[in-house]
């Protein structure tokens, strides 16, 4: 047992494991029961640090059903705190909670300030991961008070780490860092390299809310390298998935999936609700972002199913509000009111609504919608909106948010502001002199296609046009009909004069000013076009036209005319970032090369020859390793077989 305790302290699991699971073996056949109860709680330790939790699970059980028969008070509770701790890793906190608190009234009853110590800390970062805070309050400042009677400055450093923990949940995040930060300095001095691994992850969360994300990439990379250093399995997954969303937010979608994919792999493996939830929290974001909407619905669904289970208020909040978003884009209003109920109930709960201003901010058509369609919601959106105040330094109360997500803090000139403003790349949006028109404005989409291709079009265009535009298939009467009772819908949604009608032709009012990120792109691609190539303003003008691209264009539109204007665009925007890493090719920037390349992927990833290039100049640039990555990134998504066709000859000789 000396040397099982000495192996698994220093992280060397399997080697603990094989010599417990002999001794347990002995110590049953001597009937050595306390013995063999003490070796199970042990394994179970191991093998909960080796990410086995289900079996850690199984023999924290096993050593409880001996120690009731032939144990102690304190074997008991000894057993109770192990199975408490395997749930714990498991992300099953309710359970958790359940047991612990069996082996603290244990513990009261033996006396031990140890482990009164010891449970009251693991029991305050249960309450904490379930949103009870003032049961995790109470739970730290007795754990802490133990700690520093013992002189036990090991296990005050993870406490502190917890308690850094629970600031992070409240939302707190500058007291988060600083006990943190202390937490980690003496996890340092004392040697310890889980808790040093812990703080780190933690630390990573709060700089990812405050948008710090390279930093917070940092320290999910150090919380990695010390848990594989101690084979501590379940904070691998955790960090992995963690930079994963990290990447999410930060854009880079390709690399976010791959690593949330990878993350979400192993937590199967250990059986961790929590981090499944948060993995498919983000992977259903991002398919709904790229607008496939009922792949989104079952992801963020799972990933409430697995955080409601886990009693995590605060993730579960989080994917609510996303759900309740991809309803309202899919215009099932009720849904989404039903979903950011729950959200409203949960964060009344948590206390506090600060880790959804990013999100709402995102989702400004949603919270105008729904303050507007059900009053209870208006206590939720108040303080979604005294966050954003609050972060922006303002000391008014409520301030309106506009609906590109930005608070309205200086006036703006009806002379430079267009009264019709269309943001047709990514999700739809169309202001109307700065206020969003909401779906149920337009009646029906096809009022909405009208309006965006008389837009499109520029000028005059004859009713004939447009009905072979939205109505190729139609036959003359109903065609006649549809066209004047979309224009009625149009007229509705918009205002009464905002078309003008020149006989049999029809164009929006002249006289309005409209803003069309679309053509904005364009006439941006032809500016520079139009330059010299040996023009540095030629790839300015292209680099700030290429990252305004964004897909879905002119989204749930099917049109012939949509279509084809999707493929004129995607043809303009592959052109220009081909020369653009042409450009950093021919100046000796290989990696600024793939840079480009690997950014607009993130665009759209469906695109082989890119893959291609990229091989290429890795091969190029002697990066063999990267090479394949890339060459197993595309077979992915299109196959095997396109190696057959694709691969370059110097590819071919390069990969293995």
């Amino acid at each position: 047992l000396h040397f099982a305790n000495y192996y698994v302290r220093r992280g060397r699991n399997d080697e603990a494991i094989q010599i417990l699971s002999r001794i347990i073996d002995v110590f049953r056949e001597t009937s050595e029961h306390v013995l063999e109860s003490r070796a199970l709680m042990r394994r179970s330790v191991a093998l909960r640090t080796k990410g086995a939790t289900q079996m850690a699970v199984r023999d924290a059980k096993q050593a409880l059903a001996v120690a009731r028969e032939h144990g102690t008070v304190q074997d008991q509770a000894d057993a109770h705190s192990h199975l408490g701790r395997a749930y714990g890793t498991q992300g099953k906190f309710p359970r958790a909670e359940k047991e612990l608190k069996l082996a603290l009234a244990g513990y009261e009853e033996d006396g031990d300030l140890f482990q009164l110590s010891h449970t009251n800390g693991i029991l305050g970062l249960a309450y904490t991961e379930m949103g009870d805070f003032s049961k995790a309050v109470n739970h730290y400042a007795l754990a802490v008070q133990g700690w520093q009677q013992l002189g036990n400055e090991g296990d005050l450093a993870l406490t502190l780490g917890n308690m850094s923990c629970l600031y992070y949940e409240q939302g707190r995040y500058k007291e988060s860092l600083e006990i943190g930060n202390e937490s980690l300095a003496k996890a340092k001095v004392t040697n310890n390299v889980r808790t040093q691994s812990f703080v780190c992850a933690n630390i990573g969360d709060v700089l990812r809310e405050l948008g710090e994300y390279e930093d917070a990439l940092g320290k999910y990379d150090q919380a990695l390298a010390l848990a594989r250093d101690c084979t501590l399995a379940p904070m691998i997954s955790y960090c992995t998935i963690n930079s994963g969303e990290t990447y999410r937010l930060m854009g880079e979608k390709i690399r976010a999936k791959a690593l949330l994919k990878e993350g979400l792999v192993l937590a199967h493996e250990l059986d961790q609700e929590k981090e499944r939830g948060l993995a498919y929290t983000s992977l259903g974001i991002i398919e709904s972002e790229a607008q496939n909407a009922e792949e989104g619905i079952t992801l963020l669904d799972k990933a409430c199913e697995l955080l409601a289970r886990a009693g995590q208020k605060r993730s579960l909040a989080l994917a609510r509000f996303h759900m309740a978003h991809v309803f309202f884009q899919m215009q099932d209003y009720e849904g989404a009111i039903d979903n950011l109920r729950q959200v409203a109930a949960l964060c009344d709960e948590l206390g506090h609504v600060r880790f959804l201003v990013e999100d709402a901010k995102n989702a400004a058509l949603m919270v105008q919608y729904a303050e507007a369609s059900d009053s209870s919601l208006e206590p939720l959106f108040a303080g979604i909106r005294h966050e954003m105040n609050r972060s922006a330094g303002e000391t008014s109360d409520v301030a309106p948010v506009e609906a590109d997500g930005k608070e309205d803090d200086e006036p703006k000139s009806e002379s430079i502001v267009p009264k019709i403003e269309v943001k047709a790349f990514g999700q739809t949006r169309i202001y109307l002199e700065g206020n969003p028109i909401l779906n149920t404005a337009w009646g029906t989409t096809k009022a909405r296609e009208m309006f965006l291709y008389l837009l499109h079009r520029g000028g005059p265009v004859s009713k004939n046009e447009v009905i072979e535009a939205l109505w190729p298939q139609v036959s003359t009467s109903k065609s006649n009909s549809n066209f004047h009772s979309t224009l009625h819908r149009m007229k509705s949604a918009l205002r009464p004069d905002c078309v003008e009608v020149d006989g049999e032709h029809y164009q929006l009012n002249p006289t309005w000013e409209y803003a069309l990120d679309l053509r904005n792109f364009r006439d941006t691609l032809l500016h520079a076009e139009s330059l010299a190539p040996n023009n540095p303003e030629r790839a300015r003008y292209m680099t700030q036209a290429t990252e305004s691209y964004k897909v879905p264009v002119l989204e749930d539109l099917g049109s012939a005319w949509c279509n084809q204007l999707r493929t004129d665009l995607e043809s303009v925007f592959w052109k220009a970032i081909t020369e653009l890493s042409d450009n950093q090719k021919d100046a000796g920037d290989t990696r600024g090369s793939i840079a480009i390349l690997e950014k607009a992927l993130e665009i759209d990833e469906y695109q082989e020859d890119i893959y291609q290039k990229i091989i290429d100049l890795y091969i190029e640039a002697g990066d063999s390793a990267a090479a394949s990555r890339t060459r197993r990134r595309r077979a992915s998504l299109f196959g095997e077989t396109v190696n057959l066709f694709f691969d370059s000859p110097q590819t071919k000789d390069s990969l293995p």
